[in-house]
């Protein structure tokens, strides 16, 4: 499976895993507008590690047929 940094969905949503407040856990979360903030996709459980947190939304972005971003470059890591 080919991982991604970034997805956007239908609506143009972007997905991310990050890290919360604080570097830990991390988290798959959402942006409805570019420059807008990131919210937390609280029905996917929080993870340790950034790896853990790539490989859900990965998984979740191909069930939902979600368009993976390879090189973007901006926000949060």
């Amino acid at each position: 499976m080919k991982h991604y940094n970034e997805y956007v969905d239908s609506r143009g949503w972007h997905y991310r895993a990050m890290p919360l407040i604080g570097g830990q856990p991390y988290a798959i979360c959402y942006q409805r507008t570019p420059g807008g903030g990131w919210h937390r996709m609280k029905q996917m459980m929080l993870r340790m590690t950034l790896a853990e947190a790539k490989q859900d939304l990965d998984e979740y972005a191909a069930k939902k047929g979600w368009t993976g971003l390879t090189n973007y470059m901006g926000g949060n890591p």
